[in-house]
Formats: C-alpha cells, sequence, structure tokens
C-alpha cells in the first residue's frame, strides 16, 4: 500500500448525547467500559465502575432509556468480575465474567439465558475484550487471551498467550476455534514493560474470519474463516523511538490526571499525594519503541478501520493519530486525517458511530452521531 495518505473528509450528524453534568440518573455513568449497537440501531452502554454501577444501559434509537441489564451479585445473570462485553446484531448481550470463568449470555429482550464455561478447570482466563463475530452466539476476543497456569513441577506461575481465535457459545462449554496462528514474542512476560508495549489487535471479518495486528509494525493480516492468512496490507510506517522526554511528558501526564482523580482529598492531600504518585511514577517501565498502531475494528459495512499512533498522551498511550479504513478485501479507500475523526468507540447500522467522551472531572458523555 503506499506510503502517502489519501485523505478523507468526515460529514457527522449529531443524532443523540447522553450522561455528562446534570444526567439522569440511569445516564449518570461510572466508567464506560465498552458500547455496541443492535441492528435496530439500540445502543447498549456497558458501565463497570465497583460500588456505583455495574450494569449494561439499553438506550432506544432516540436515545431514551429502554432498560437496564444486570447487577454485581453472585446470582444468575449477576456480574461478579465481568471484563468483557459484545452485543450481537440481535439484541443478544454477551459478557465475559473472570469471577465465574464463564460467557454470561442474556436474550434480545434482556433476560438471562445461560452460562457458558470453559471445558475444563484450565486456569485464570483474561479475555481483554471481545465482539461478535456476524454469527449466531460467536465471539473473537480482540487481543491475546491470557491463561495463568501454576505449573506442576517448579510451582510458578506461567501466563500463556492464545492465537487468533474464535469462541463458540453455543453449547454448554466454550469451543474455542483457531483462526490464526499469531503470539507476540515476550507478551506472556509479567515483566513485560508496561508503558507503549506493544500489543495483538483483532476484530471480526463479515465472513466469519478476523482481521489481526501486531501493533508494532503496520502489517494487517486477514484471515479467512477456514483459517489462515489470506491478505496481508502493509504500509511503510515504522515504529518511533522512546525518548527520555517522551518518558517525562507521560509521567507528567499521568500526574496530573492521578491528582485530579484522586489527590486533593481527606484520604490523600495534595501534598503527600504528591509525593506518593511521585515515586510510582518514577518506576514505571517503557517499552523502547512507539507502536505504530493503535486500533483496529470493523464498521458494518465489512470496512476495516485502523487508527495510527498520535502524539496525545492518554493513559493508554499515544492517541490522537490518523485513521485508515480499508475495504472488506483489504484495499485502501483512504485515511481521516489526525483531529478530523477519531475512532469510533463503536460502530452501527445505517452509519451509526458512537464516542465516549470524559471531561476534566472524569464525568463521561456518550455521542451517538450518523457518518455521512
Amino acid at each position: 500500500m503506499a506510503g502517502e495518505d489519501r485523505a478523507l473528509s468526515a460529514s457527522l450528524e449529531d443524532v443523540y448525547r447522553i450522561g455528562g453534568v446534570g444526567a439522569d440518573d440511569w445516564a449518570a455513568f461510572g466508567m464506560v467500559a465498552e458500547v455496541g449497537f443492535d441492528e435496530l440501531g439500540r445502543l447498549y452502554v456497558f458501565d463497570v465502575t465497583d460500588g456505583v454501577a455495574l450494569r449494561i444501559v439499553v438506550i432506544t434509537p432516540d436515545g431514551d432509556f429502554m432498560r437496564s441489564v444486570g447487577r454485581q451479585g453472585e446470582g444468575p445473570g449477576e456480574f461478579n468480575t465481568p471484563l468483557a462485553f459484545t452485543v450481537l446484531r440481535d439484541g443478544t448481550i454477551v459478557v465475559y465474567d473472570a469471577g465465574r470463568l464463564a460467557f454470561l449470555l442474556f436474550a434480545a429482550g434482556g433476560a438471562y439465558e445461560r452460562q457458558v464455561a470453559w471445558e475444563s478447570d484450565v486456569g485464570l482466563i483474561n479475555v481483554p475484550g471481545i465482539r461478535g463475530a456476524f454469527a449466531d452466539d460467536i465471539v473473537i476476543p480482540t487481543g491475546p487471551v491470557k491463561t495463568t497456569v501454576l505449573h506442576d513441577i517448579n510451582r510458578r506461575m506461567v501466563i500463556e498467550t492464545s492465537p487468533v481465535e474464535r469462541m463458540i457459545l453455543t453449547g454448554d462449554h466454550v469451543v474455542r476455534e483457531q483462526i490464526a496462528e499469531h503470539r507476540l514474542g515476550g507478551e506472556s512476560s509479567p515483566q513485560n514493560p508496561l508503558v507503549f508495549s506493544p500489543t495483538l489487535l483483532v476484530s471480526p471479518l463479515h465472513d466469519g474470519g478476523a482481521a489481526f495486528v501486531d501493533s508494532t509494525i503496520y502489517e494487517i493480516n486477514l484471515a479467512g474463516a477456514t483459517g489462515g492468512v489470506t491478505r496481508t496490507i502493509t504500509r511503510p510506517l515504522r515504529p518511533g523511538a522512546v525518548t527520555e522526554d517522551l518518558k517525562n511528558a507521560y509521567r507528567e501526564s499521568r500526574m496530573d490526571l492521578l491528582m485530579a482523580e484522586l489527590g486533593g482529598g481527606d484520604l490523600f492531600p495534595d501534598d503527600e499525594a504528591e509525593e506518593m504518585f511521585a515515586q510510582v511514577l518514577a518506576n514505571l517501565e517503557f517499552h523502547d519503541e512507539v507502536p505504530v498502531v493503535r486500533a483496529l475494528k470493523t464498521d458494518w459495512a465489512g470496512r476495516i478501520w485502523v487508527e495510527r499512533t498520535g502524539t496525545v498522551i492518554v493513559p493508554e498511550g499515544l492517541g490522537g493519530g490518523p485513521v485508515d479504513v480499508l475495504s472488506s478485501a483489504g484495499d485502501y479507500v483512504g485515511t481521516y486525517a489526525a483531529g478530523t475523526l477519531p475512532m469510533p468507540s463503536a460502530f452501527g447500522p445505517d452509519g451509526l458511530v458512537a464516542f465516549v467522551e470524559t471531561d476534566e472531572t472524569g464525568i463521561q458523555t456518550v455521542m451517538v452521531r450518523r457518518l455521512n
């Protein structure tokens, strides 16, 4: 693929916004972990702040409250430690609960249906995120699934990572099918550097396969439903160096965020908080390069969206970069320049997109717009 960007222009129509200062109780979100649309254009907001809210809020296409699904607890359909969420096209809600070591499925009307557990006691399994695989009761993890096991011989904890895979949830137990073999070197090490660490990004394709990329390089792989890579799209973009200036800027940004969220109260007076946070930030470890790719998603038309690393410091690294759009076949369509259209938090039918925005006080708003 060519090295030069082909500019795309964004035309966004506001549909509704929810949350923010003064929001109704149902829209007063604690921490929005994920959002998604069903085929009728209803929005699902996964709100996960422990002690404040642990629920899924369903919103009509007009922006009105429809229902709330789930709550914290130990009973059927209640959440213990939910880590990942998605909504399938028909409105089925799927939540991976690490506390239960199982997927919880809710019907389109919100009623709890069933639990799908792992086949056997294989250890503690961390599923970082899931998206529907455009088929009934099938999800694809959006990153490497990590399994922590205790070795019988030396009694050491070992973290193992999975290949690109799909998870079939039609029975009582999870059936795992490999789509492509791709494991990140060093990803299993608990000592792996935290900041700017590369990762595996995965998004489902309409044919049942998946697009995936090692974030270190711009090499988007397309794997078919039957497995194996069928095409690789590359751009001559190289990772940047993590300089001392960048490390210091990242620490300063994190300090500002921590002080805004936790400092200034009775528990952490400003002077004590700043000293404590400074010690924590001084011990941060950094990868030696900044990954090229920050996010990978697929819209309802089958197009593949690739967010490149930008220059804006965010908790997860560097955001605010340009966004490339590829056709479902992997052909380059064009690029939204940095600052024109951020990567949507979720894609919906008929051009709907959702963005989760957080203000300087930590209050969140969900914006739903239509991309024309």
